[in-house]
């Protein structure tokens, strides 16, 4: 018999489940609100997946992998941009930002488990967290380009 408390998890975890899939079919062609990074191709995959979750995670691996090289790409180029004291303090930051994705992706395994939906919104942050950090780079490569 399960207690109350799991059944909520198990409630809280399919309601997110289900959001996730909605809010994947109403994306625009930014991908996400507010995130500009994410490439057509992903956008293109979440509308054609609908509401098959599989489908869905499919979509979202490729989109981690392609931002993962993104990030890579921005990193790499923004350090060639920078004075030596702003390449060593970008260093730092991306230590410690690739820390606090660690860090987040413990908390989030820890939050959701490892049911299939709980997954699906682990990868789901994972790769927000990593779109937006591209984002951010290229921002910042933009500024340094114009000093």
């Amino acid at each position: 018999m399960r207690s109350k408390t799991g059944w909520k998890l198990i409630f809280a975890l399919t309601t997110i489940g289900c959001l996730s899939l909605a809010y994947a079919g109403d994306m625009d062609n930014s991908g996400h609100e507010g995130d500009k990074g994410y490439s057509q191709k992903y956008v293109s995959c979440m509308k054609s997946a609908g509401h098959n979750a599989i489908s869905a995670d499919a979509c979202m691996s490729s989109e981690l992998t392609y931002q993962d090289a993104r990030l890579n790409k921005v990193y790499k180029e923004l350090l060639d941009n920078l004075k030596p004291d702003s390449k060593a303090s970008l260093v730092e930051a991306e230590r410690i930002w690739v820390q606090l994705r660690a860090k987040d992706g413990a908390f989030d395994a820890s939050l959701y488990g490892s049911s299939q939906s709980g997954n699906a919104q682990q990868l789901r942050n994972d790769l927000q967290r990593v779109t937006q950090r591209a984002d951010l780079l290229e921002g910042y490569l933009e500024l340094a380009k114009l000093l």
